[in-house]
């Protein structure tokens, strides 16, 4: 039997966090595939690492993650856009964390940062017209 060649894959989308205990950085990356990645870099290994999700966030409005997208729109508000975009990923990864409760684990602390930074941009957008 003939096997196909492999096809690279193509990042589509790609978000960053720093991780929860401050130990580094954690890049997460979706695939044209449809696969998802998470890139940990740990700063005391100079090293980095892939690992393959598994379980993919949902990606339908009935799913979890869209909760979570759903809420971080809420917590980004008009009022509070511009100070937030003064924020850097780590102290906007707390503020999202305490607002969320502590509740988050890595891929949906990377989707919600992810819509926090659209959310802003949005707002700032709408004062600047």
């Amino acid at each position: 039997m003939k096997l196909a060649p492999l096809r690279p894959r193509k990042v589509v989308q790609i978000s960053t966090a720093t991780a929860g205990d401050g130990s580094g950085e954690v890049i997460f990356a979706l695939c044209d595939d449809g696969t998802m990645w998470e890139r940990a870099y740990v700063a005391s290994e100079d090293d980095f690492t892939w690992f393959k999700i598994e379980t993919p966030p949902e990606t339908t409005n009935k799913g979890p993650n869209m909760k979570i997208a759903a809420q971080i729109k809420e917590f980004v508000t008009a009022k509070n856009a511009l100070s937030l975009s003064c924020m850097d990923d780590s102290d906007l990864y707390d503020w999202l964390d305490a607002k969320a409760g502590g509740e988050l684990d890595h891929v949906q602390m990377g989707i919600a940062l992810d819509v926090a930074r659209r959310e802003i941009g949005k707002h700032l957008k709408t004062q600047a017209a």
